[in-house]
């Protein structure tokens, strides 16, 4: 059994590699994963990861992938060199909000910071805040916040308009105004929430969402963290919460938008609230969460962009 150990079969291998992924893919970090270890050992490793959910890979994905894996192979395994010899990139990622692919070095590619503030009023601005009260929401594991789309095995995967998950009154959002330019997104945002909570078992669900012009609200990345309970309960502490990697151009006249929620069910299993292994309790426990967001207590969304946006 040993020999089947994943993990250990990355520190063994030695051979080109070609990976395959989807922004909205499930398996999305651990292929990631698996190029980083690959490419910090010297090994030749290929990434292509496009716009595809798990289910779309070999459907939608299957032209394009089809095209490039047959050249990778060319190039690796023909007895003679191809007589015009291809180019293949390293990495190639479809950057979705622009709807294009772009050929990298690597993954992820150099970037800087671009920091937006949560503020009063579900507002989200690059300058921090000087005041306000902080903003509260309730997650009742006997009504847990629903999963809508994102990285999911089944049909209902992917981006998704996200209006009814943010009418709810178990979910904060914070929106910045129209953005003047187009930002670029490469990497792995993150957010971080000066935070506390009534009950000890409790969980964090952050999305980040796409605004258009017209309003609509769609998914691009997200993250979820299980709080440690042994931490006390009236202290502010800050919550790092590490989103999926993406590639993602937000245009001009488009919004940002941060939501919060204590659970996506069924993706993650609720938090009962007991300590319990999840499904195994006869209790359920609600947890009121509070975020603060004044000049004492920043809480804020850390975008990677690239550097050319920091010039």
């Amino acid at each position: 059994m040993d020999r089947l150990r994943l993990d250990e079969a990355l520190q063994r291998a030695n051979v080109p590699v070609r990976l395959t992924a989807g922004w909205q893919d499930l398996f999305l970090d651990q292929t990631l994963h698996q190029y980083q270890s690959l490419r910090a050992r010297g090994v030749d490793v290929s990434l292509i990861v496009g716009p595809w959910t798990h289910n779309e890979l070999a459907l939608k994905g299957m032209g394009h992938l089809l095209r490039g894996s047959l050249e990778w192979l060319e190039t690796h395994l023909a007895d003679e060199a191809p007589a015009q010899p291809r180019s293949i990139p390293p990495v190639e990622v479809y950057v979705t909000g622009q709807g294009a692919w772009r050929h990298l070095a690597e993954w992820p590619p150099a970037a800087g910071e671009t920091v937006h503030y949560l503020q009063l009023g579900g507002r989200l601005l690059i300058d921090e805040p000087s005041g306000g009260a902080p903003s509260t929401y309730v997650y009742d594991p006997a009504n847990p916040t629903p999963t809508l789309g994102g990285l999911l095995l089944s049909l209902d995967s992917g981006s998704k308009d996200n209006a009814k998950l943010e009418s709810r009154s178990d979910v904060l959002t914070f929106t910045t105004d129209p953005l003047t330019a187009l930002l670029e997104i490469m990497g792995t945002p993150v957010v971080e929430l000066a935070h506390t909570r009534s009950n000890p078992h409790a969980d964090v669900f952050v999305r980040l969402c796409d605004v258009d012009s017209k309003g609509v609200s769609r998914n691009f990345t997200e993250g979820f963290l299980r709080l440690d309970p042994t931490l006390p309960l009236n202290q502010v502490r800050t919550v790092r919460v590490r989103l999926d990697a993406c590639a993602h151009q937000v245009k001009a006249d488009h919004r940002i938008r941060l939501l919060i929620a204590g659970g996506s069910q069924p993706r993650y299993a609720r938090n009962e609230g007991t300590g319990e292994l999840p499904g195994t309790g006869s209790e359920l426990r609600p947890c009121t969460h509070t975020i603060h967001h004044d000049a004492g207590s920043l809480s804020r969304v850390i975008l990677p962009t690239p550097s050319a946006y920091h010039e």
